[in-house]
């Protein structure tokens, strides 16, 4: 997923390079999404053939996403079904869309960087908590979010649970600025679905 996203979007004349730390974020997306799929399913070959079927509907077929998709949802639920495990709608569109949301900001943050933007913009669509409110329309230097992102990506599946379970970086209005100088990006919990756009001054 993020290879596709981060060479969706080449109109701006963006020149896209794949080196060592693309390979890093996309082999830290990979164990991530494993790690998600693992709360609800245990069994790895099931959890393969999950994601297989994920990227077919939301990239390939370019199902709706962020709560638009409900057709995908309901392949994806009969096709659970079949192999009986019992997933709720709430659980299988938390997978799809925290999973697929980071990664378009992840690709579009080192599309960013490599063109050499300097700010974005969190933009919030549907403003769904507090937080989300609150920080729809902040500015973030790209270098810094840049950079975050790179030290996520050396961590494994549970040092970034723990990460995500420290005080110091839960989605809060106590928070916000913290967040934000540290060039946090969303999503910021599980179904987030801001989104980063370029600054244009």
């Amino acid at each position: 997923m993020y290879t596709a996203f981060k060479l969706a979007d080449l109109s701006a004349g963006m020149e896209v390079l794949f080196g060592g730390a693309d390979t890093q974020t996309i082999e830290f997306l990979s164990s991530l999404d494993n790690f998600y799929l693992s709360e609800f399913v245990q069994n790895p070959d099931l959890v393969s053939q999950l994601n297989d079927l994920i990227r077919q509907l939301y990239l390939e077929q370019g199902e709706g996403l962020f709560g638009t998709g409900d057709e995908a949802i309901q392949e994806l639920k009969n096709w659970l079904s079949q192999k009986l495990i019992d997933l709720e709608d709430y659980q299988v569109q938390r997978i799809v869309d925290t999973a697929v949301q980071r990664a378009r900001n992840w690709a579009d943050i080192s599309q960013m960087k490599d063109a050499g933007i300097t700010e974005l913009v969190v933009y919030e669509p549907t403003r769904d908590c507090p937080f989300c409110q609150a920080i729809d329309g902040t500015v973030v230097g790209v270098e810094t979010a840049y950079n975050n992102m790179m030290d996520i990506s050396k961590m494994s599946p549970g040092d970034y649970e723990a990460y995500l379970k420290n005080a110091d970086n839960q989605p809060s209005l106590q928070n916000m600025q913290s967040i934000v100088s540290r060039g946090m990006l969303p999503p910021y919990h599980p179904h987030c679905r801001g989104l980063i756009i370029k600054r244009v001054r």
